[in-house]
Order: C-alpha cells, then sequence, then structure tokens
C-alpha cells in the first residue's frame, strides 16, 4: 500500500483506518487520485503531521513562484482559505504573545491586590487571608497557563496552530488530571524528605557503628533517596505534557514519565537541574532588585505614595518575572525533551502521545 499524499509505504493501521508515517494523512485502502480543491471546499477529514514534522509551507499567489510538488500530492494548508486562517492563527496565538499577557494580567492581579491592602492599611489577619487566597489562586493559574501554552506550543511546532480559546479548553479539560498527578508527587515528595529525616535520627543513635561506616551506610541511602525525590519532580513534570497533549489520565502519565525516568534518569535529571538553574537565576535577579528598591526607599525621605506606588511596581515585577520564567523557561524545555522521547516509541504510543487530545472548544 502506497500513500496517495507523498508516495511513501510506511502505513499503519489504527482503529481500523490507514495513516501515513511520513505526511500524518490518512490513506485509502485503494489507490485515490487527489484533486486540489477550490477555494472553500474543505477536505474530509485532515489528520496532522507527527514527530514535530511541519508541513511544507504553501506558495505564495504567483505560479512563478511556487514551489515545485510530486504530482498528486496536496496539503490542506496549500489552498488560500486554509493559509490565510493559518496567518491568524500564528499571528494572534504566538506562545510568546501568550505567556507575556498571561505573565502581565498575573503580576497585575497580584500587585493591585497587594496595593489594596497597602493603601486601606488592613490588619494582620485580613492581610494573611488575601495573602494564602492570592497563593491558591496564583497556583491555579499557573497551572491552567503552562497546560494551555504547553498545547499550543506542541502544535504550533506541528505547524497545526490553533486559537487560544482551544489552548484553555485543553487546559480545563486536564486541569483534574493535573492535580491528581501534583497529589501523588507531592504525597511521595512528602515520604522521601520524612524517611530522609528518621534515617538521619537514627544515624545519632547508632553507637555500634564507627563514624566512617554510618557515613558510608546512611550517605548511600540518602543518595537513594534523593534519587527518587528528583525522579519524582521529573515524573512529574513529564506527565503533565502527557495528560495535556496526549489526554492521557493522572496515571497513565505518572506511568509513562516513570517509564522514561528508567529509560533516561541521567539525562532527564540534567534536565530538572537545567529547570531549576532558570528559577535560581531569576530568584537571585529579583532579590538583588528587590533588596535596591527597599535600600533606595529607606534611605530617602519619601512620602506615604512614594512608597506605595514603589511596592506595587516591585511587586508586579516580581510576579511577572516568576511567572513568565515558568512558562518561557520551564514549559519549553520540559515540552521539548518530552516530544523528544516520545518519538521514540512504537508508532501508536507516538501516536497518542503527540495528538491524542484533539482540538475541541468548550
Amino acid at each position: 500500500m502506497k500513500c496517495q499524499h507523498c508516495g511513501s509505504t510506511d502505513i499503519i493501521a489504527i482503529q481500523g483506518q490507514n495513516y501515513c508515517l511520513n505526511c500524518g494523512y490518512s490513506v485509502a485502502d485503494a489507490p485515490v487520485k487527489a484533486v486540489r480543491p477550490q477555494v472553500g471546499q474543505v477536505q474530509a477529514k485532515p489528520t496532522v503531521a507527527l514527530g514535530g514534522a511541519r508541513p511544507a509551507k504553501s506558495g505564495h499567489a504567483s505560479v512563478a513562484k511556487k514551489k515545485s510538488v510530486k504530482a498528486g500530492a496536496f496539503n490542506l494548508r496549500d489552498t488560500p482559505r486554509h493559509a490565510s486562517h493559518t496567518h491568524t492563527w500564528r499571528s494572534s496565538a504566538h506562545p510568546l504573545r501568550f505567556s507575556l499577557q498571561v505573565s502581565a494580567a498575573v503580576a497585575l492581579a497580584v500587585a493591585a491586590l497587594v496595593g489594596f491592602a497597602l493603601w486601606f492599611q488592613l490588619d494582620n489577619d485580613l492581610i494573611i487571608y488575601i495573602i494564602a487566597a492570592s497563593l491558591v489562586v496564583l497556583v491555579i493559574e499557573a497551572i491552567l497557563a503552562q497546560s494551555a501554552l504547553l498545547y499550543g506550543l506542541s502544535r504550533f511546532e506541528d505547524g497545526r496552530p490553533t486559537p487560544r480559546r482551544y489552548w484553555w479548553a485543553a487546559a480545563r479539560d486536564g486541569f483534574m488530571d493535573v492535580i491528581n498527578a501534583d497529589m501523588v508527587a507531592l504525597i511521595v515528595a512528602t515520604a522521601v524528605v520524612f524517611a530522609s529525616t528518621t534515617v538521619w535520627r537514627l544515624s545519632l543513635q547508632l553507637s555500634a557503628l564507627s563514624l566512617p561506616e554510618r557515613i558510608v551506610f546512611f550517605g548511600a541511602i540518602n543518595l537513594v533517596l534523593g534519587w527518587i525525590l528528583v525522579g519524582t519532580y521529573v515524573i512529574r513534570r513529564l506527565a503533565m505534557p502527557a495528560i495535556v497533549i496526549g489526554g492521557v489520565t493522572a496515571s497513565e502519565g505518572m506511568k509513562l514519565g516513570y517509564r522514561l525516568y528508567l529509560q533516561a534518569g541521567g539525562r532527564l535529571v540534567v534536565v530538572a537541574l537545567e529547570a531549576i538553574f532558570g528559577r535560581a537565576v531569576a530568584a537571585v535577579v529579583l532579590a538583588v532588585g528587590v533588596f535596591y528598591v527597599v535600600h533606595s526607599l529607606s534611605s530617602a525621605a519619601n512620602g506615604q505614595t512614594i512608597v506605595l506606588i514603589a511596592s506595587i511596581v516591585t511587586v508586579a515585577a516580581v510576579v511577572f518575572v516568576l511567572v513568565l520564567v515558568l512558562l518561557e523557561w520551564e514549559a519549553r524545555i520540559w515540552l521539548r525533551h518530552y516530544r523528544h522521547w516520545a518519538t521514540t516509541f512504537s508508532p501508536a504510543e507516538r501516536i497518542r502521545l503527540l495528538t491524542g487530545r484533539l482540538p475541541a472548544k468548550s
């Protein structure tokens, strides 16, 4: 059997339907002569390119500038109508623009709450309540924003951009599974920390072993516990794109992360250190900036209005940078490696992990 679109013979059957591994389009059982549709016609059911491969770009309107293609090859993106929609989606739903807008919105919301509390000089209990509520809202918004960016960025990398409403729909659909994966990771991490504390206390009470023996024995135990703790973080980070992009459940996502951690643990630990390094750099830069602002305000005679404005601007800047790091640094790092390892699986698994969640607005 040969693909009528690209001529490839790499065909796979999934649920009674044949798909081409080269271009991702459905393949008819019998050879079909592809006909270029007119403007306004819609293809029956376009499929997607796999493994991050981008379809060939459509040519310009002028015939002299069009690129030559194989006879019988057809891509939905070649039609003027689809090309126009693709251009609109790419310009309006660009991942970087999405990250900047979300970071700015969250920063302004938090700064407004801080300014409200400082301006009306609320009591400490109410301020603590506002801070706790703000943290809960920030965590929820961060999870939703990261999920939406993972879905939108993955489709953008595949050359299949979608409007932002589909990004948020995918984030909402997978929200509870992401929360379940987070809770499992949190429980495991808490158990590891508790076990490490127990081991440390036990090492202080054992006098039968010499000091070098205790160092070697309990050092080895702590290394194993540290490996499990880092693995919990890596597994959770790999489960998130599997849930959002692949449409798997929380348990399936955690199993996938565990499978990859056993397969390439050392390389994934380096990825985790790379992601944590971005947070550390951002934290140091922000700490220096906050110290400079506080020192400048304390060393000069400024009125209450100046101090209030400086505090609001500082809080907004800190939140903006932190959210932007979470989106543009961590999300891109883990998505890149998730897509890389997904291509090493079998074709059926790869199709599900990269295109399992269909775009559906809600």
